[in-house]
């Protein structure tokens, strides 16, 4: 799957509330995210990450949700870095330790972020070597990033044990994704993610895990004629409201209207070019790039592009070969219409062109 973004704050944007990252200041910060059509729904609802809410004001994204459950970073270890978060491990059991206070029915997240920069790494688990924090495009840089994920992967498979050896757990289907993936310097990256929307910041895993009997034929069908398709997160949304029985519900139909995707569980695609961009009003990376996502077609702007690059990813998953705008002409025409500028005609921030991203309040 494609993240729509390549940084935390924009990809998640469009993860929990399924719409545009390019929309206005006003309805990206009052599109409802999943916790609040859950709790309205009557969901018991929980939110627990290791990410250190302060940076970047995170905490305020969330502060308000209606969720029973939650602990953050910050909390967890007041003295954790401001980018790594708390440990991976210690929100497993803390996760662990709450587990049985989940009423059911119940929708819950888990965040962890161990993977950012500076990574954790334990020596004593560290399978990849020779591994060493320096830059990614040595081996041994490589393998410091690899052993990060190892990490964290194991604290994610004790968290799945758990659940599933419970009694609600055996009711729950888990969703897991990643909100983006990581540059190992592949097309001269300014840093591990953020700079750009190349696959290697945007291709991200995903997968569904559901009890046999919790799902329809219909709905096992349609997951799995999907497993070789090329998705973007905006469906991510969709799929989650139609796992908690809501997509079709009368009050959610306003709010659908405004999502880009459509739910994995059912047959149709969202067959549209879709956004990828790395600023929005609620994230903004000081070198802009973005583009438009249809199938396995590509293109993406850099910020000192002076058009658009082209790529088919099925038969150029690297993105070696810019193919030309002539290649992509109805992405292109989509990524204009969208964004009217390219990211090098953008004087300083978003705010500066209120005719393209609205005004800030």
């Amino acid at each position: 799957m494609r993240a729509a973004a390549s940084s935390t704050a924009v990809a998640i944007s469009n993860m929990w509330a399924g719409i545009d990252p390019v929309a206005d200041y006003k309805t990206l910060h009052s599109a409802p995210l999943l916790w609040e059509f859950a709790s309205a729904a009557g969901f018991d609802t929980a939110y627990w990450t290791s990410q250190n809410l302060l940076f970047g004001n995170a905490r305020l994204y969330v502060q308000d949700l209606p969720i029973a459950h939650f602990i953050s970073g910050s909390t967890l270890a007041p003295d954790s870095d401001t980018l790594t978060g708390a440990s991976d491990e210690d929100l497993t059991r803390y996760v662990i330790g709450e587990w049985a206070l989940l009423k059911e029915p119940f929708f819950a997240v888990v965040h962890f972020s161990n993977i950012h920069r500076p990574r954790r790494v334990d020596p004593a688990r560290a399978p990849f070597q020779p591994q060493e924090d320096v830059s990614g495009r040595l081996l041994a840089g490589r393998n410091h990033y690899a052993n990060a994920v190892y990490l964290s992967d194991l604290a994610t498979a004790e968290l799945v044990k758990h659940v599933r050896s419970t009694p609600s757990g055996a009711r729950t289907v888990i969703v897991y994704t990643s909100d983006h993936a990581e540059s190992l310097a592949e097309h001269n990256n300014e840093i591990e993610h953020s700079s750009t929307v190349f696959d290697e910041e945007v291709h991200v895993p995903m997968w569904i895990d559901a009890p046999p009997e919790l799902l329809t034929e219909n709905e096992k069908s349609a997951l799995r004629s999907k497993r070789d398709t090329y998705l973007v997160q905006y469906d991510l949304a969709p799929t989650v409201l139609d796992l908690l029985g809501v997509w079709n519900a009368p009050e959610v139909e306003p709010y659908r209207r405004a999502m880009l995707g459509r739910p994995l569980t059912r047959p149709d695609v969202f067959d549209k070019p879709v956004p990828l961009t790395n600023v929005s009003w609620v994230w903004e990376y000081r070198l802009p790039n973005w583009g438009m996502i249809l199938g396995s077609r590509k293109v993406i702007a850099l910020a000192n592009d002076d058009r658009y690059r082209c790529y088919d990813l099925a038969k150029d998953p690297s993105e070696e070969t810019d193919l030309g705008e002539s290649a992509c002409a109805d992405l292109v025409g989509a990524a204009r219409a969208r964004f009217q500028i390219l990211p090098r005609d953008m004087p300083g921030h978003i705010r500066s062109r209120p005719d393209i991203w609205g005004r800030a309040p």
